[in-house]
């Protein structure tokens, strides 16, 4: 009777629904999960039954999901549609992030002394409250905003921005950022902030509490600097750098603020209150997102694939029989037909159908899939397969306990004649090495969802900063594995003077500001004891090394 109830409710709430909506209703729910699940999708759902790319994640947010925008990039890319996702295969998304996550609301989380608990452990109770990092010359934000808000309300802070510089000052700030309670950071529009950029991707790595403000370059030509006019060429740089840090941030479940007086109001709050930025709810000023490391899409692109194969005759939709079969394969557990029957039309079960059918019965975490029959082969496979089209990359069949799916992920910018297909690749195919070439982003549209995945799956990554290249989203990249304490190895070589990037010469406060963002990076791959050179087949051969090493350790236990 219980099930009766959840599954009446959406028609028990006075609501006034068509025929064509009742019918729908009836299409997906088969239980009190998908019943809950359908009321989150339905009211964000156009008149085909998909939820479009723009209403996603208002309808995550309706399910209790606080997805980044990465995992909503993932979960349409999986859906094999890049601006809307249906009805059932939301639900397994959905059911995919509760239950590997255990996700809760945050009003239901334990909020007291958040701030405290994720503090990193130091020697010395913290000096000041607050640091003040980002853009620096010529902005003024500091003085114009930070400064008045954090005096006025009695919050101490650290200032790195000084009128003269001198040696002394790097220990002293590192010090103060070491030991500050929050790190309040902007990345304005009005200077590169490639060095903070960097920063900030290790300081996410660390899990550190971060206050960040994104201002975005608002089109080619834009005055940056003391009178430097973006190129087409840089602004696209710049504006991808931009997002590949905003997925950074939101894979520490770090919240982006718009504004500096929107963010100065959230640090007074989380003293105050002693909470963590990640508990800041809408209201505040912020999206939040929870979960944010999580890999989505699997689950689908699993069950697309074997609801694939039994579909024989190629029609779209499977006998009860069939539907019971594919959803043992994946699973490992028995369905019984009368289960499914009452939901199925002339006894046929459409994809979507069938990815509701788990959503509702398999509410176990993805490790479990592990022991069906598809899950080595497809798991791996199909998810770089069918989240975006396939990149060069070399591998042997993976097996259901392999850990790693690549030996080495070939971090770094590329065409047909870089370093990668005319050192890397022949050495590593020559020693029998697995790897994957990352794909180039479009412009803008931050990290590629099959590379986010394929670098989790990785067990070296070797980032190449070249001397012809600005490099600020892969340094960003390293930076991050880094601060995660990930196999890294690192090549980086400077942009000489008068260098240019795509036949395009660079000025000289450019090559001052990409370079400084190298020289950050070199320095915390050292104090990570991680190998950072300048020529890049000893950097390959490097990386080669560690995998064998890797090996002969995991071979001896």
């Amino acid at each position: 009777m219980s099930w009766l109830v959840s599954f009446l409710n959406p028609f028990a709430e006075g609501r006034i629904f068509s025929r064509k909506a009742k019918e729908a209703s009836v299409e997906w729910i088969f239980g009190p999960a998908t019943s809950e699940l359908y009321r989150a999708a339905k009211r964000y759902c156009d008149e085909t039954n998909h939820i479009p790319e723009e209403k996603l994640r208002n309808s995550l947010t309706e399910a209790n999901i606080f997805a980044s925008r990465l995992q909503i990039r993932e979960i349409l890319n999986a859906a094999e549609n890049k601006d809307r996702i249906s009805v059932g295969k939301f639900m397994l998304c959905v059911q995919e992030i509760l239950t590997n996550a255990n996700c809760r609301h945050p009003r239901q989380r334990n909020r007291k002394c958040s701030l405290e608990t994720s503090q990193r452990p130091t020697k010395n109770s913290p000096s000041f409250q607050v640091f003040l990092g980002g853009s620096c010359n010529p902005t003024t934000w500091r003085a114009e905003f930070a400064i008045p808000f954090l005096t006025k309300n009695y919050i101490s802070f650290y200032n790195p921005q000084v009128s003269e510089w001198r040696p002394q000052l790097v220990q002293i700030e590192q010090e103060a950022k070491d030991n500050a309670q929050v790190l309040l950071y902007m990345i304005d529009n009005r200077t590169r902030c490639a060095a903070s950029m960097v920063e900030l991707a290790q300081l996410a790595g660390h899990d550190r509490e971060v206050f960040v403000v994104i201002e975005k370059y608002p089109a080619p030509g834009w005055v940056i600097g003391y009178g430097e006019p973006l190129s087409t060429t840089e602004f696209n740089e710049l504006q991808l750098a931009q997002c590949y840090l905003v997925d950074l941030l939101e894979k520490s479940s770090i919240p982006i603020f718009e504004s500096m007086e929107t963010a100065l109001v959230g640090v007074k709050k989380c003293i105050e209150e002693e909470l963590s930025v990640k508990n800041l709810k809408v209201t505040d000023g912020v999206q939040p997102v929870l979960h944010g490391h999580l890999v989505v899409g699997k689950k689908l692109i699993c069950a697309q694939e074997v609801f694939k194969a039994f579909d024989y005759n190629n029609r779209g939709n499977l006998d009860l029989k069939s539907a019971c079969e594919a959803f043992r394969t994946i699973t490992g557990k028995k369905l019984n037909e009368r289960q499914i029957q009452a939901q199925s039309r002339r006894g046929l079960i459409t994809l979507d159908q069938f990815c509701a059918i788990l959503a509702e019965f398999d509410q176990d975490s993805e490790s479990s899939w592990g022991n069906s029959l598809f899950n080595g082969l497809l798991m791996v496979r199909n998810l770089l397969d069918l989240l975006s089209p396939l990149p060069e990359c070399y591998c042997e069949p993976p097996t259901v306990t392999e850990s790693f799916q690549y030996d080495i992920y070939l971090g770094g910018y590329w065409d047909d004649s870089s370093w990668q297909n005319r050192i890397a690749v022949p050495k590593l195919k020559k020693h029998g090495i697995t790897f994957y070439k990352p794909q180039r982003s479009e412009f803008a549209a931050g990290m590629v969802a099959a590379d986010n995945f394929a670098e989790e799956q990785s067990r070296v990554l070797l980032f190449i900063i070249c001397g012809d290249m600005r490099g600020s989203a892969v340094m960003m990249e390293a930076s991050f594995h880094i601060s995660k304490n990930h196999r890294v190895i690192l090549c980086i070589n400077d942009i000489p003077d008068g260098g240019t990037v795509e036949g395009e010469p660079l000025s000289e406060n450019a090559i001052k500001d990409y370079n400084r963002a190298r020289a950050y990076l070199a320095d915390l791959a050292l104090r990570h004891h991680i190998p950072v050179l300048d020529d890049v087949e000893q950097a390959v051969d490097t990386a080669i090394e560690k995998v064998f090493v890797f090996n002969r350790e995991n071979a001896s236990k």
